[in-house]
């Protein structure tokens, strides 16, 4: 049996609004990471010009 197009649009903006939700969710994540990950590098750059 063929899914009418009515049935089928519906589900797709929820699947897209779940996967925004998614993203919005794990901004905070991926921008503490970022920070984290600058400060690690600059720390180690530091460390190499001390280290001369």
């Amino acid at each position: 049996s063929k899914m009418p197009v009515k049935e089928l649009t519906p589900r797709r903006k929820e699947m897209g609004l779940q996967y925004v939700v998614r993203l919005v969710s794990f901004l905070p994540l991926i921008c503490n990471g970022l920070i984290i990950t600058s400060l690690f590098f600059r720390g180690v750059m530091l460390l190499s010009v001390v280290a001369r």
